[in-house]
């Protein structure tokens, strides 16, 4: 089985106006998209597109429609074809979720092609940035697409540097504004069965 429970640190470094630091442990679903349904079924506790202990609905990711529908939509889109696809979401507890970001990474036979970093905001709003992975490159920067917060304004750009999922996985974001450095988050996570 490919899918995982990845557990771990988030952290968010606020540099200006003012400093200001917090990290909390996390833990994040890692889902095989072509396992959903085997796992809805056969892992206690877990469901999909239903109320649950934990779950993992449709409608929280991409534009609310089947979860593999849409990622391999958006990648034929942007001119990528993957044939196995994953989502790192934080799932719903007893039916409720808060999930920042989601990201989905996309493989085809040689390795991985792809990944889609799904913004969500406090409004229910989200954004994907969908990102073709070139000679193994894992850092990538775009114009912020979404409003998230409302301290900082829309005019910057993010920076995100991750690994692809393995015993430990890491994804780092860095926003830059006209006078720098603004924001950092970071998510530091490990494999556990």
């Amino acid at each position: 089985m490919r899918s995982a429970v990845y557990r771990g640190r988030v952290a968010h470094t606020r540099l200006r106006p003012f400093r200001h630091h917090f990290e909390y442990r996390v833990y994040y679903l890692l889902v095989d998209l072509d396992e959903i349904d085997d796992l809805a079924r056969t892992v206690r506790g877990f469901s999909r597109r239903r109320f649950g202990l934990l779950s993992l609905v449709d409608r929280d990711h991409g534009d609310g429609t089947d979860l593999r529908s849409w990622a391999h939509g958006v990648l034929s889109d942007a001119g990528i074809t993957a044939n196995r696809v994953a989502l790192l979401a934080f799932p719903r507890v007893l039916g409720y979720v808060f999930d920042p970001i989601s990201v989905w990474y996309a493989w085809d036979d040689d390795g991985p092609v792809a990944v889609i970093h799904e913004v969500h905001n406090t409004f229910g709003d989200r954004h994907a940035y969908v990102v073709p992975i070139h000679d193994g490159q894992l850092r990538h920067s775009f114009d912020k697409g979404l409003h998230v917060s409302p301290f900082m304004d829309m005019d910057s750009r993010y920076e995100f540097g991750l690994t692809m999922p393995g015993e430990r996985l890491t994804v780092g974001i860095r926003q830059h504004d006209a006078d720098g450095e603004l924001f950092r988050a970071s998510l530091r996570l490990e494999r556990r069965p």
